[in-house]
């Protein structure tokens, strides 16, 4: 699931524009990414995550200098380095151990900046806890309304009432997630404009 899953990604990310390289898994069940744009890890993310459910990803995001070598045909993990991924990695660990032991978290960031790391973070978190809090039938409703984009396709599609989808987005919080994934990318585009960010998942 996870390299046919990735591949698709890849593709679609590629094409808009999203990423720089096709995703590399590197190890076990991990994998990572570079964004060509930084604005696009927030979305990046909220992809990943509905991809792969009902799979919970750890991911990790670090945001940094980054040196790339195109001029040869090889992966990502062995065209790219810098701090970015050196922060992805840390960042990444931290979900594997908690934030402080305080509680599990799934996805974190590190930017160097600790300003920027509590605004980030504590976002992310917030939308870890939203995506736990979904049942599997809001779920159903929430991957459905992602590949068709209009309610009143979701309810035919899967044969609910156009108010039943309705109010399983509106109590699965799903315009909460969304607005924090836009949120997160406007605050990166005005703060990192020429900054890049790499994102390392572990599937496991």
């Amino acid at each position: 699931m996870r390299d046919s899953t990735l591949e698709e990604l890849s593709a679609r990310h590629l094409g808009e524009g999203w990423i720089r390289l096709p995703y590399a898994v590197t190890a076990w069940d991990e994998f990572q990414g570079l964004t060509r744009e930084i604005h696009a890890a927030p979305r990046i993310i909220w992809s990943l995550i509905t991809e792969f459910h009902p799979l919970r990803l750890q991911i990790g995001i670090g945001i940094g200098n980054v040196e790339v070598d195109l001029d040869n045909d090889a992966r990502l993990n062995e065209a790219a380095t810098g701090e970015a991924f050196f922060r992805a990695r840390n960042a990444l660990n931290t979900t594997k151990k908690g934030r402080d032991n305080k509680h599990k978290v799934s996805s974190q960031a590190d930017s160097g900046n600790r300003s920027v790391d509590i605004f980030l973070n504590t976002t992310l978190h917030l939308l870890d806890t939203l995506v736990s809090k979904a049942t599997s039938s809001q779920w159903e409703v929430i991957l459905e309304y992602e590949k068709l984009g209009q309610q009143d396709r979701v309810a035919e599609k899967l044969g609910k009432a156009d108010s039943t989808v309705s109010r399983s987005l509106r109590r699965s919080h799903y315009w909460q997630m969304i607005e924090a994934v836009e949120a997160m990318a406007e605050f990166l585009a005005m703060d990192f404009p020429a900054q890049r960010s790499a994102i390392t998942g572990d599937c496991s």
